[in-house]
């Protein structure tokens, strides 16, 4: 969900979504963008994939024995991951996915459930990259060759805060960021509308 201010302020809320060998990579990504104002939700970019569920480092072996370790502690930092990867993307506004080449290399696909996981909660997706699969040609998607031109398209410009009625909850900040119009919104500003409505009568007379 965005963030709010005491001042009404919506701050976007961003997840970066990539194969855990891109992190670094990302993390150049996730700079810009906390620096126009964005926030990150990406706990995997923090290279946390080292804690156990606990929070204590577990080395530089880490990443082997969430990948390839078969004690029951690999298969609980396995869960935990995954449940802190899922509750990160259900916390973002948006979702940028960096795609890779079809059929190119190994990949544990990870980042798929992610991408769908946006698709199905009906957040904003972006794709950074080839279009990896059928779902990305969903006619709401849209597609960057890379993340400059993602950047000086839509974050060109500050827009990381939305000025927000109380009323509107995060999905409908989405709606009016896409320039749709939030079922409800009408409602919401039933009195600003009315007021207007009443200026335009008093200075037609």
């Amino acid at each position: 969900m965005s963030e709010k201010t005491n001042k009404g302020i919506a701050r976007i809320k961003i997840y970066l979504a990539a194969r855990y060998s891109r992190r670094e990579e990302l993390c150049g990504y996730r700079t810009q963008l906390q620096q126009r104002g964005y926030t990150v939700t990406s706990r995997w970019l923090n290279g946390g994939h080292q804690i156990d569920h606990a929070g204590k480092q577990i080395g530089g072996d880490g990443e082997h024995l969430v990948e390839d370790g078969t004690a029951e502690e690999a298969k609980a930092l396995r869960r935990h991951f995954a449940v802190e990867d899922v509750e990160d993307v259900y916390a973002a506004d948006m979702l940028i996915a960096f795609t890779e080449q079809p059929r190119s290399g190994h990949s544990r696909g990870g980042r798929h459930v992610e991408f769908g996981l946006a698709i199905a909660r009906g957040k904003k997706v972006i794709v950074v990259g080839p279009r990896e699969n059928v779902f990305c040609w969903l006619p709401e998607i849209e597609a960057f060759d890379s993340f400059e031109e993602l950047a000086a398209s839509t974050f060109a410009e500050n827009h990381s805060d939305i000025v927000t009625s109380p009323g509107l909850d995060p999905d409908q900040v989405q709606m009016l960021l896409s320039g749709q119009t939030p079922t409800g919104a009408r409602d919401i500003f039933a009195d600003d509308i009315a007021a207007a409505d009443r200026l335009l009568r008093d200075e037609n007379k």
